[in-house]
């Protein structure tokens, strides 16, 4: 069953606040290959003062908020030290763990991962797209940044407690 959707003046704001800062961070990351820290931490801390002082504006309780920053790190963090220990480098910088944990303050531990797996799914055809265009087998790269921020553009119409959702799903 998708959710409803639920406009409140707090939620609407909040919704607002994140379309910013992440078409600010998509269109930086696809030009630049760069998340600023003053979009990404500032983004979290906006989201993580938002939630202590009033109703969090995407996520049902604001523990949420504190436990999706908190947490979500960890996955950009573990695969970069994958990445490292069979010797490659690159494809996921400091930038994109901030980015989840911008992603984790606002949307909850839960539905963060559901806009990082819908991610996921636009990286691939990215760079499908691209090895299709360019029809020559070159290592090709998604800006984590430009996915992510277009995953939540496309989950954030319909939000109203995408995290409880989620959470119903991966948790019985």
């Amino acid at each position: 069953m998708l959710p409803t959707l639920d406009i409140t003046t707090n939620r609407l704001a909040g919704c607002v606040a994140i379309a910013v800062t992440l078409a600010a961070l998509a269109v930086t990351d696809a030009r630049h290959r760069t998340l600023p820290d003053a979009l990404t931490l500032g983004g979290t801390a906006l989201a993580l003062a938002w939630a202590a002082v009033a109703t969090a504006p995407l996520v049902s309780r604001p523990w949420h908020a504190l436990a999706g920053a908190t947490l979500l790190p960890v996955l950009p963090i573990a695969f970069a030290s994958i990445r490292r220990a069979r010797g490659r480098s690159g494809g996921v910088g400091w930038g994109d763990v901030k980015m989840t944990a911008l992603l984790g303050a606002w949307f909850g531990l839960f539905g963060a991962l559901a806009v990082i797996g819908l991610g996921g799914v636009f990286g691939a055809g990215y760079v499908g797209v691209g090895l299709l265009l360019r029809r020559r087998r070159r290592y090709l790269v998604a800006p984590l940044g430009t996915v992510y921020a277009a995953a939540a553009f496309v989950l954030l119409p319909t939000w109203t407690r995408l995290d409880e959702l989620v959470r119903g799903m991966l948790l019985p």
